[in-house]
């Protein structure tokens, strides 16, 4: 089951949003490339897909989550190791970016921007929020360490796929 919703927005209306990071069309990509059938209901699951497109989510995510742009970086690591253990499918999908988004954001810019506020952003319930960033914690198994090379590749524009020691 592929994502069905069509992309109503474009990447350049926020490129000059200081939250923009470049990585984040890659990143529409990858998280719409993951999507499959699922398998068992979990927390992250909604009742029906959403309309709104991944593309046009991280769109609005950019746009309004007031976070710096390593948190996308961070963000991207912490998709990555999820999706090992959590099938990605077009019910549940919103839900793992705004968990992930939540927890880059608490462990890169360490500031503090209310629960609330993300769920306004993704147009859910408080207690839901709460639950998709408990369990994605736990899906993570509370590590939240950023590999080295992978900031580093980051700040110098590069890629490396030469793994070093994790970044705290």
């Amino acid at each position: 089951m592929k994502i069905q919703a069509v992309s109503r927005r474009s990447f350049n209306e926020v490129a000059d949003n200081e939250s923009f990071h470049p990585s984040l069309p890659g990143l529409v990509e990858k998280v719409e490339e993951w999507c499959g059938e699922g398998g068992e209901v979990t927390v992250f699951d909604a009742l029906w897909a959403p309309e709104m497109s991944v593309n046009d989510f991280l769109v609005r995510i950019c746009k309004y989550a007031k976070c710096s742009p390593g948190v996308f970086v961070a963000m991207e690591v912490y998709l990555e190791r999820v999706k090992e253990v959590l099938p990605v499918t077009p019910l549940n999908v919103h839900r793992i970016v705004l968990a992930a988004l939540m927890v880059a954001a608490k462990y890169v810019d360490d500031t503090r921007v209310s629960l609330q506020h993300y769920a306004n952003l993704a147009g859910i319930s408080l207690a839901e929020v709460n639950q998709i960033e408990a369990a994605f914690l736990l899906l993570l198994d509370w590590d939240l360490s950023i590999p080295s090379y992978v900031v580093e590749s980051d700040a110098s524009g590069s890629e490396s796929s030469t793994p070093t020691t994790p970044y705290l």
